[in-house]
């Protein structure tokens, strides 16, 4: 249990040539209705001006406090551990650079944690927006209605669905008992790093009006890239993943709920990572669901029947490379 009126807040944030977003970020904070928080910012090598522009505003809140990586590997997860590593609050909140929160957002969640034990997960819905958050549009979810871990995973992992970094908010000793963000993942650190999370809370509790903004529309997003080695890395946090969540529970619900991670990634990379998708697909079948038509675009699942989803895969990646979208897929090639 903790004191809502005095529980200090240590928000966490990694930076990375943010200069023309994390003003907005650090205003969303200073506009919280909770004012007692700390912002731990960890620079990863920036470029541009971040570093600078942080640090005059740092000079007139001494909330905000700057610091710099000082040891390998670059990345966010380095930041994000350093970071905690320095937070001095009772509950501590992870965010990007370019994310915003709600004026309420904090004080909504601590005074829902306040009530329960140190175990306990708070998280709250998200809105998407590409520009300014006035152009958010709130997401729905299956998952704002779970409260069990487990329950949870499954819903998650079958359903398609998740929740950003922003969204989530616990108490320090909560992280503490999870360890370290991963620092050998390129991709997904944070849907690994939060599935332990989730799995080490003796409850969700899900605050309705706790809103985080969630900016998308990077282009230069690390998640949009096929590069090897961070396929290679994607495929490793599912594995990860597994482990964590079988350990926890090992039912044909959850080993369904991993072999949904892994057929997707065969179909979503195959033939970009021919070795890695087969894997996938081992994976997958070794938990005892072998690769299901239902992950196949519904337009070529005919067709796969006879001929194994691999060719017709390889068929609907030259189509798309020769000017056909997924829509005209459908209209030219659906079969009933």
């Amino acid at each position: 249990m903790h004191n809502a009126a005095s529980a200090l807040v240590s928000i966490v944030i990694p930076l990375f040539n943010r200069a023309n977003t994390i003003v907005h970020t650090i205003e969303s904070l200073q506009d919280q209705t909770y004012a007692n928080w700390e912002a731990i910012l960890v620079d990863d090598g920036s470029t541009d001006d971040s570093v600078e522009v942080v640090s005059r505003i740092a000079a007139e809140d001494d909330r905000i406090k700057v610091f710099k990586r000082n040891r390998l590997p670059k990345g966010a997860q380095t930041c994000r551990n350093l970071g905690f590593s320095l937070a001095q609050g009772e509950f501590v909140q992870f965010l990007d650079s370019d994310d915003l929160l709600h004026p309420n957002k904090i004080a909504l969640q601590v005074a829902a944690l306040s009530k329960m034990p140190c175990d306990t997960l708070g998280f709250g819905p998200y809105a998407i927006f590409y520009d300014t958050p006035s152009d958010a549009v709130v997401k729905a979810s299956p998952l704002y209605e779970v409260n069990n871990s487990i329950d949870w995973i499954i819903t998650a992992y079958t359903k398609n669905t998740y929740i950003p970094t922003g969204s989530w908010f616990a108490s320090k000793a909560l992280f503490e008992k999870v360890g370290p963000w991963d620092e050998r993942l390129l991709r997904n650190q944070d849907g690994e790093y939060f599935c332990r999370v989730v799995l080490q809370a003796s409850k969700l509790v899900f605050t309705p009006d706790a809103l985080f903004y969630y900016r998308k529309g990077e282009y230069n997003s690390i998640s949009r890239s096929y590069d090897r080695a961070r396929l290679s890395s994607l495929l490793l946090s599912y594995e990860l993943i597994e482990k964590a969540v079988l350990t926890k529970e090992n039912s044909a619900l959850t080993r369904e709920a991993c072999s949904i991670l892994y057929n997707k990634f065969s179909y979503r990379f195959y033939p970009f990572a021919k070795d890695l998708a087969n894997r996938a697909e081992q994976h997958s079948a070794r938990l005892g669901y072998p690769f299901s038509m239902k992950f196949i675009n519904p337009s070529f699942r005919k067709l796969s029947k006879m001929l194994g989803w691999k060719v017709v895969r390889l068929m609907e990646v030259k189509l798309v490379k020769n000017g056909f979208g997924r829509e005209a897929l459908k209209k030219k090639l659906f079969f009933k």
